[in-house]
This record gives C-alpha cells, sequence and structure tokens, in this order.
C-alpha cells in the first residue's frame, strides 16, 4: 500500500493506522465525510471493506455467546 498516497489523501482530524493487512481508521466527522475512506482501494490495489466498532463489538459479543 502507498503511505505517500494514504497521507495526501488524508486530512488533519483523520489519523489512520497500517498493520500487516489490516488498516485502522479514526475519522472524527465520521466515515461517510472521509475523503481517504472513499479512496483508500485505489491505494491498496486490492478490494476493501470497512466496519465501525460497534459493529465490531456486536460481532464479539454475538461469537462469545456461541462459544
Amino acid at each position: 500500500m502507498s503511505t505517500k498516497k494514504l497521507e495526501a489523501l488524508a486530512t488533519v482530524i483523520e489519523g489512520y493506522q497500517l498493520n500487516d493487512r489490516v488498516f485502522y481508521l479514526y475519522a472524527s466527522d465520521g466515515i461517510s465525510r472521509s475523503k481517504l475512506v472513499s479512496k483508500i482501494e485505489l491505494c491498496s490495489s486490492v478490494a476493501a471493506t470497512g466496519r465501525n466498532f460497534n459493529t465490531i463489538n456486536k460481532l464479539k459479543t454475538v461469537l462469545e455467546k456461541c462459544q
């Protein structure tokens, strides 16, 4: 993934971190307003999907109930 492209797209109110194959984004104004999120697939050259923190927590709760 091109970090130069990411840096060029990220605004001062967005934060991101790239760990191996996982891209974490903090968008304080919301994902729908993020220019970075709309271009992430172009920067990475791979298909991408996103989940917000609330969804991750709900999935975690469901998986814990299954164990």
